[in-house]
């Protein structure tokens, strides 16, 4: 049996040492034919790629994400309202640059209520108002015990200047009160690729 070299798909080295079709040989990259046929799913990993081959100076800041807002605060808050969604204004960002894409919102908190078996249900504001629903919810075991809360939503925020922050519902009468024996955390940012 002859084969031609000349022709398509001619490979000295798959001849001769059984490579097994459809692998891509010197020869297909210089002409040009590595197509995505030839590629199989998952064909590149990452332990195909050398360690550092892509480093920190290929991927420009905020380019993946950008942090808009970070709270960190042990400021007292409470209320007695009741029935109503209110903003716990320690964890109320300024108003932040949004470009429009995928956001990512995290806080813990810790909260208690005066009155054992007092509801408690936490989301998130958007520009002053409720616009995430509950989120996270408790009941007030012990009255007066600090009870952790903490969550992570995401939310595509249209692109323009926007203010968020934890909110609340108080279910029960009684004070609703924002631990000040912990710090409260409030992040926001942008998941951009």
């Amino acid at each position: 049996m002859s084969v031609d070299p000349a022709s398509r798909g001619w490979n000295e080295h798959r001849h001769r040492w059984n490579v097994p079709a459809g692998t891509i040989q010197t020869a297909d990259l210089a002409d040009g034919s590595v197509t995505t046929p030839k590629l199989a799913p998952l064909a590149v990993t990452a332990a195909d790629i050398a360690n550092g081959a892509v480093g920190t100076p290929q991927l420009a800041a905020g380019a993946a994400q950008q942090q808009l807002a970070a709270i960190q605060t042990i400021t007292a808050w409470s209320t007695t309202t009741v029935g109503a969604w209110l903003a716990v204004t320690p964890l109320t960002t300024a108003s932040v640059a949004c470009t429009g894409v995928l956001t990512r919102f995290e806080a813990t908190l810790t909260l208690h209520h005066s009155v054992v078996g007092a509801a408690v249900y936490v989301g998130l504001g958007v520009d002053g108002a409720f616009s995430v629903g509950t989120i996270a919810t408790f009941l007030q075991s012990v009255a007066g015990y600090d009870v952790p809360v903490s969550f992570i939503v995401y939310a595509t925020p249209s692109a323009a200047n926007h203010t968020f922050g934890v909110w609340v519902y108080n279910a029960n009468a009684g004070t609703l009160t924002l631990s000040i024996n912990t710090y409260n955390w409030l992040y926001v940012t942008e998941q951009r690729r």
